[in-house]
């Protein structure tokens, strides 16, 4: 179980860290969100899409921990009612020792009252100066206690005997008092001792194997605390991680920066197709069924009742003057606002007829003064008559020699 939890704090890091890397992407793809393309979007969706299967995968193993954890505490529990047994016994077992204790210390007591009350006759031995007479008394001592273990050992045996012969008649008469078919003979009686004297080994070794268990299971408690302490720190990153994909997550931060883009670029938009259409046209930015792209739609103001007409369906000059409004919107957002001083148009006027294209000029110039506030517009084009509309020109082409020739106010 440690190591399948060692494992699962593993990969969690490995999503922390992969939580930081798309974090330090959003970061840095935050400050460009005007410029999102489709697919990077996708790729967004895709990243973050990730992160939730982590983070359920997660889920799902932590639920495993805590089945597993359960099981632990049950088997705990267990090998503590065996632990409370043992401990039981052991207190019997102490008590025993104690009584046995207070036993020496009586029989301490008791020589020292003996040791006290011995005879003044000894005090004056001449054991006392005579090492000769010492030695022989030492002798007579050794003698002596060889002497008094016998005769205790002939009292015992002699009252040993008397208190055998006693239970031997005693035995007798009970013998004769019990029924012949509950008679058992010696040598079964003495393996039924041996037979209990083993049983009472093997549950001696059961006791010891129960005091390795128990050690084992207090191992194990420690290693249950650890892991929940690991798994509580593990369901606050997880906490931690479905908040970081909620708040970046498509429905998130994502969509309030990108819907804040999309309403200042679409007033400054507007407001400059008011004046390239003289207050007649707006347009308006709206997501398609699906969510995956904005849609370019245009209202007619003058007409109040006209439905929303999508950008393919305008005309080459329409289409022109929507391009350029949201082209300068687009600069002045990512601008902070600021009024964009240069607009380069390229091959701008292809689908326009010669009057949209004279009147665009115009429009142009007007742009420039207006709006631009004097900026500047450069149109690229490979149609001569567009050059002639304007003061400044520059003809690019290759000469002989094959270098870049640049001409400036080129005439025909």
């Amino acid at each position: 179980p440690v190591l399948v939890e060692w494992q699962q704090l593993t990969e969690a890091k490995q999503t922390l860290a992969n939580v930081d890397i798309a974090i330090a992407v959003y970061n840095t793809q935050l400050v460009l969100l005007p410029q999102f393309t489709l697919q990077e979007r996708e790729t967004l969706a895709i990243e973050i899409e990730k992160i939730k299967q982590k983070i359920i995968l997660l889920t799902n193993k932590k639920l495993e921990s805590e089945k597993l954890l359960i099981n632990n505490k049950l088997t705990l529990i267990e090998y503590q009612n065996q632990y409370n047994n043992l401990q039981n016994q052991l207190t019997l077992i102490e008590y025993k020792l104690s009584e046995i204790n207070r036993h020496k210390q009586e029989l301490s007591n008791e020589i020292g009252k003996q040791e006290n009350n011995l005879s003044t006759y000894f005090i004056f031995h001449k054991a006392i100066l005579d090492e000769v007479a010492f030695i022989n008394l030492k002798a007579e001592v050794i003698l002596l206690n060889e002497i008094e273990y016998k005769d205790k050992q002939l009292t015992i045996a002699q009252t040993r005997i008397h208190q055998l012969t006693g239970a031997i008649i005693l035995l007798e008469e009970q013998l004769e008092k019990i029924s012949a078919k509950y008679h058992r003979s010696v040598a079964e009686v003495e393996t039924e001792y041996y037979k209990y004297n083993d049983e009472m080994l093997s549950i001696e070794n059961d006791l010891d194997q129960a005091k390795h268990k128990l050690a084992g299971l207090e191992n194990q408690r420690k290693s249950y605390l650890e892991l929940k302490v690991l798994r509580d720190k593990t369901e606050k990153e997880v906490i931690y991680y479905t908040k970081l994909a909620t708040t970046f997550g498509k429905r998130g931060l994502q969509a309030k920066i990108i819907q804040a883009a999309q309403e200042k670029i679409k007033q400054h938009a507007n407001t400059t197709l008011r004046r390239l259409s003289n207050g007649v046209w707006q347009i308006d930015l709206q997501e398609n069924n699906q969510g995956t792209e904005l849609e370019i739609l245009v209202r007619d103001l003058s007409q109040p009742k006209s439905p929303l007409r999508p950008f393919e369906y305008l005309s080459g000059g329409e289409k022109f003057r929507v391009a350029i409004s949201l082209a300068i919107a687009i600069g002045q957002s990512i601008s902070g606002g600021r009024t964009v001083d240069t607009l380069v148009i390229d091959e701008g006027f292809g689908a326009l007829d010669e009057i949209n294209r004279a009147l665009l000029v115009n429009e142009l110039r007007r742009l420039s003064e207006e709006v631009l506030h004097g900026g500047r517009v450069i149109i690229v084009s490979h149609q001569e008559d567009v050059c002639w509309e304007f003061a400044n020109r520059y003809h690019i082409s290759k000469g002989i020699d094959g270098l870049i020739e640049i001409e400036h106010n080129w005439s025909r």
